[in-house]
């Protein structure tokens, strides 16, 4: 299990700044904010700052989360008044500093946990840095005290837990993510009353995990443990109206981590293309409809280059660069000059190594980190200020009204296209309008987190008490495939099977799981499963690649129970002829099977959530 943030920024350290203040500095509501640090938060309001960049150089104005309703910073001009004040927020991460001067306030007494001494005191002991420390001061770092920055949600609460620190043993990622059963395995583990929790974490899988696996501590298994966990929490917390589970896509578009000890050209041919090297639907657990996965965008309005892609994204928000040509994101460190991202002997932005007249003598914040790691936490900030408007938003309300009001970024977006047997196949699409009249990416899902708009879709909900229907879960007839099941390999045709689908339901949701295998099993047996191009039409004509070819999928496995999520048919009716495709697009023997790989498909199913 790794952190969601950019391997890089672990050690490109930063961070520092700001005195500590005996007594809280009380803000007016009508008055400029007085964080430190709140002209460097583009993310905030991105008026094309360098946010102390090494080049000097900004983004774009307008490109940030539209939390203000003026250009006067003032805590009544941001997010129509609300700070998420009583709303708590779990940091499931590498720790949490609980006496950090800008997290103190908003830190739930004793109510956090460490899995390594069993205290509520998840600080962390490294001196390289805290990612979760860093990771909670973009959710909820105290606003209007005067010193460093001011959070998503400045007076939300938080908890910490340091799954990620610990032997991230199963039952303790249980309990982090709020599962009764497993918090009672915990003395002094309470988070009953977290509304929403944080996870800019995951895993690289590069092997298809079986979810049917019969073995507890198989991957597929702890997997289907943690995706049960998230759906139980949808269920039972928040009083029946549901946790939100806000999870980070991934940083591996370009590269596999360095942990993950694969060659260092494995995504050498995505590159070539064009194409993300990890898609996000190849970590299973992105394929829950229980929870939000989160892209990131950079300050000129793209995606962030490391941003993973695909069809399981709900919405995207700032994640920023690396802080040298473009700028990363600032945010609170561990305290002191001799921990955290930054320390005085890093050779960084002045800011960054705690230096005189930097603001940041102390060292108790960083300008440079970044990742979807960033994301995740904004997006956890927001649901906070629309939980605060409204507390009677189920979860399902408050994904419906993200994704409702989500800004379109980048609109010239487009399409990916490779020529196969002289036909152009699109391999990655751009904006994709369905039929329900939403926009949708496999960059940004829905778009960009926009507050102004959600919070005035929560306040509106909450004036006429609106809410989503109840949710209705069709799973479909498995479909066995005993003969005309070949992909051919190489060839654009590929191979399509369609479904009719009866059911009147309006998607919310659909879920693909399906069983490729090899045609013959030789000396190199199992398919290759990163040629392969998977994607779904709705009956309404609506396309969505759920599945990119040249993806960092191991050959010489086959695919059994893959799991794939597409949220582009938001809005849409189920009822129709339902069709898939299957595209074998490389045909190379530059592999570990040593040949094409030709498949089959053995079986696919659908389960339908919505409406």
């Amino acid at each position: 299990m790794a952190v969601a943030g950019l391997v890089g920024f672990l050690t490109a350290c930063g961070g520092g700044g700001g005195g500590s203040s005996s007594s809280e500095v009380v803000q007016a509501e009508d008055a400029a904010i007085n964080d430190a640090f709140i002209n460097e938060q583009w993310y905030l309001n991105n008026i094309g700052q360098s946010a102390l960049t090494s080049s000097g150089l900004g983004g774009v104005t307008g490109e940030d989360i539209r939390a203000f309703s003026s250009t006067f910073l003032s805590p009544e001009n941001y997010a129509k008044g609300y700070k998420g004040t009583g709303v708590e927020i779990a940091i499931v991460d590498t720790g949490l500093e609980i006496r950090h001067e800008d997290l103190a306030e908003n830190v739930v007494a004793e109510g956090s946990y460490n899995f390594i001494n069993g205290s509520n005191d998840p600080t962390n002991t490294v001196t390289n840095g805290d990612h979760g420390t860093s990771v909670a001061g973009l959710a909820a770092g105290r606003g209007g005290n005067d010193i460093g920055i001011w959070g998503v949600a400045p007076r939300a609460m938080l908890r910490g837990f340091n799954l990620i620190a610990s032997n991230q043993d199963l039952s303790q990622e249980l309990a982090s993510l709020g599962y009764q059963e497993a918090v009672d395995g915990f003395l002094g583990l309470e988070n009953v009353t977290v509304s929403v929790f944080n996870k800019s974490y995951g895993t690289n899988p590069v092997v298809v995990p079986r979810l049917d696996d019969s073995y507890p501590s198989s991957a597929g298994a702890q997997v289907g443990a943690v995706m049960d966990a998230m759906e139980w929490g949808t269920e039972h917390l928040r009083n029946g109206k549901g946790a939100i589970y806000i999870k980070a896509g991934g940083n591996e578009y370009h590269e596999m981590p360095k942990e993950s000890n694969l060659a260092s050209g494995w995504c050498s041919i995505a590159n070539e293309y064009e194409v993300t090297c990890y898609n996000l639907n190849q970590e299973t657990e992105n394929n829950s409809p229980y929870q939000i996965v989160v892209g990131a965008f950079n300050a000129a309005g793209v995606r962030s280059s490391y941003s993973n892609t695909g069809s399981a994204i709900w919405l995207s928000a700032p994640g920023g660069e690396y802080g040298f040509d473009a700028p990363a994101l600032m945010t609170t460190d561990q305290s002191g000059c001799d921990a955290g991202y930054s320390q005085t002997f890093v050779a960084s932005t002045s800011f960054n190594r705690g230096a005189t007249g930097s603001g940041n003598e102390l060292c108790n914040y960083y300008s440079s980190f970044n990742g979807t790691s960033s994301a995740t936490p904004i997006v956890s900030g927001v649901v906070a200020l629309l939980l605060e408007a409204n507390s009677d938003l189920t979860w399902r309300d408050v994904k419906h009204i993200l994704a409702a009001t989500a800004r379109q970024i980048d609109p010239s977006l487009e399409a990916n296209n490779l020529s196969l047997g002289n036909v152009q196949i699109v391999v990655e699409q751009g904006w994709v309008e369905n039929a329900a009249g939403y926009h949708f990416s496999n960059a940004y899902g829905f778009g960009a987190v926009n507050v102004r708009e959600a919070m005035q879709m929560a306040l509106d909900w909450k004036s006429v008490q609106t809410h989503l229907p109840d949710m209705v879960i069709e799973t479909l007839p498995n479909q066995t495939l005993d003969s005309e099941n070949t992909i051919p390999s190489g060839s654009p045709l590929g191979l399509v099977k369609k479904q009719n689908v009866t059911s009147s339901m309006i998607v919310e949701s659909i879920q693909l799981r399906l069983n490729i295998s090899a045609t013959s099993y030789g000396a190199y047996p199992n398919i290759d499963p990163s040629d392969y191009l998977i994607e779904l039409t709705s009956p309404s004509g609506t396309r969505s690649i759920l599945l990119t070819p040249f993806n960092a999928y191991q050959s010489g496995h086959d695919m059994e129970g893959i799991l794939l999520t597409s949220n582009a048919f938001y809005g849409e009716l189920a009822n129709g002829e339902w069709t898939l495709k299957v595209i074998d697009m490389d045909n190379g023997t530059n592999n570990r099977i040593y040949h094409g790989g030709e498949g089959q498909l053995d079986d696919f199913q659908f389960t339908l959530y919505g409406h």
